[in-house]
């Protein structure tokens, strides 16, 4: 009688239990597929069983020899099956799972992901995990970089290493998007000290507190200066106290539309600047000056690309009057999720719910991540040998109107069009603004010499004279004395191969940099 008294209150206390789970259990918890049934998976599974946010409701795997296994209550099937749990609403996000993929199978998966209506997300590497402190806080959305992304570069060259190892640098411009990645790999290549030099205080005390934390880091190593690369007192101080022996002169003034309408300043710094810069260079006989550049010096339409155009003339002729120091420029296309750019600008609209918003619906850009284009910044200087226009290899031009798609589609939601009014977000046209070009070009002329490197090809363009440049940095200095903005264009008109004004409308919204 006791154990059957017993079984009874046993058996109704796990009733109670049991009822109260699953009154209390969260109903809207989101749907998720895990693509990746090993371990990693697994994993990930137990992880979102405990969720009160997720619920995993497939698993799936190219492995065919796993199709059919039940891994933890889950059967495994082929990724072909995500798209009709996608059209049956029967999950929201895929979690992709294999953290030991190659970089072309990973993009490859991702690009085939990237075609579901769903959001992605990824596992990352093991140490990815451990670091995060838990498997799903380490989970991160896939950005439009990685799937539009190309094969990494060694970081650590050995000729890289041979220029800057165990030297002082100084990076002009080193909180930027270019600067600050040029920074980082210079400590990856166990730089002996870098003097940042950068006009944005926050920009300045960003980097170097990240820099500081790196592991190559150590006291003195990392140097931070606010100030101008227009201020030639501070640039021969920086050089003769700290012992530098090369620049990257990443600093300008690079967005478009702000120049436009600030010719006098754009034209004190991207082009006084960069000859205050490089006459310190051979004042102080440096080994190698390295000036950052843009596909959009080539034929511009807008300030900013002549003042660069004229900045890279600066350089090629310090280098035929002085033989002391390597003068080189390196120039590329734009660079994904630098500051100002379409793709953070895209990320922060979608994620307002819309619209996304570009200039023309035919717009194309040449792209190429931060670290890519920082590498072979350093890659083409360690090659220079004098005065060479470096020119990257920058791959296919993109439609921005592909991006946006993509990035819409990457986030999980449908484009809003005619074809489709019941989508979650619209992309709206505003206009080209003035300066801003259709198509970006890479070369003056088409014909460009190879390097040791096939993603660096070598500039062949016609040089100012320097009977040119005495008048060209005579009537700038005259222009920017008297501030007159219309000077500046006259100059820009003189000395700028293929530049003429855009006549595009200045008041529109965005323009792309």
């Amino acid at each position: 009688m006791l154990s059957f008294v017993m079984l009874v209150l046993a058996s109704r206390l796990i009733a109670i239990y049991v009822i109260r789970d699953i009154i209390n259990a969260p109903r809207d918890r989101v749907p998720v597929a895990v693509f990746g049934a090993g371990q990693a998976g697994v994993q990930l599974i137990l992880a979102l069983k405990q969720s009160m946010e997720y619920r995993p409701v497939a698993l799936v795997d190219n492995n065919r020899a796993l199709h059919g296994l039940v891994v933890e209550g889950l059967r495994v099937s082929s990724p072909d099956t995500l798209e009709k749990y996608v059209k049956k609403n029967l999950i929201k996000e895929v979690f992709l799972a294999i953290p030991s993929l190659t970089l072309p199978r990973r993009r490859q998966v991702l690009s085939a992901l990237g075609e579901l209506d769903c959001k992605i997300r990824e596992l990352p590497s093991l140490n990815d995990v451990i670091r995060s402190g838990n498997v799903l806080g380490s989970l991160r959305q896939v950005s439009i970089d990685e799937v539009l992304g190309r094969d990494s570069i060694n970081l650590k060259h050995t000729k890289i290493k041979s220029i800057i190892e165990n030297k002082t640098v100084l990076v002009s411009g080193a909180g930027g998007s270019i600067g600050s990645e040029i920074c980082r790999q210079l400590l990856a290549n166990r730089v002996g000290r870098i003097v940042l030099l950068e006009l944005s205080e926050f920009a300045l005390y960003r980097i170097e507190a990240e820099l500081n934390a790196h592991p190559n880091s150590s006291k003195g190593r990392i140097v931070p200066c606010l100030g101008s690369i227009t201020d030639r007192v501070l640039i021969d101080e920086l050089i003769s106290k700290y012992d530098v022996n090369s620049v990257y002169h990443a600093a300008a003034y690079k967005h478009v539309p702000l120049v436009e309408c600030n010719e006098v300043e754009a034209a004190r710094n991207n082009i006084l600047g960069t000859k205050i810069m490089a006459e310190a260079a051979v004042a102080h006989n440096l080994e190698r000056f390295t000036l950052i550049s843009t596909d959009k010096a080539v034929n511009p339409t807008n300030v900013m690309g002549a003042t660069k155009r004229l900045a890279e003339h600066v350089v090629q002729n310090f280098q035929n009057q002085h033989q002391s120091t390597i003068f080189s420029t390196v120039r590329f296309g734009n660079v994904l999720g630098s500051s100002g750019s379409v793709v953070p600008l895209f990320r922060e609209q979608i994620a307002r719910g819309g619209p996304v918003t570009l200039t023309h619906i035919d717009v194309t850009r040449y792209f190429m991540t931060i670290q890519e284009a920082s590498s072979l910044v350093l890659l083409a200087s360690a090659s220079a040998e004098g005065g060479e226009v470096f020119v990257l290899d920058m791959g296919e031009p993109i439609k921005i109107y592909d991006l946006a798609t993509r990035m819409i589609e990457l986030s999980g939601f449908k484009v809003k069009d005619d074809d489709n009014p019941d989508g979650d977000i619209e992309i709206a046209v505003t206009g080209l603004r003035s300066g801003e070009k259709l198509f970006e070009e890479l070369l003056i002329e088409p014909n460009t010499l190879p390097t040791d490197n096939p993603q660096i090809f070598r500039a062949k363009e016609a040089e100012l004279s320097q009977k040119d440049m005495l008048e060209l940095i005579e009537c700038v200095e005259t222009a920017i004395e008297k501030r007159d903005a219309e000077s500046v264009r006259h100059c820009i008109e003189k000395w700028v191969e293929g530049y003429h004004r855009s006549q595009n409308n200045e008041h529109d919204q965005i323009s792309l940099n």
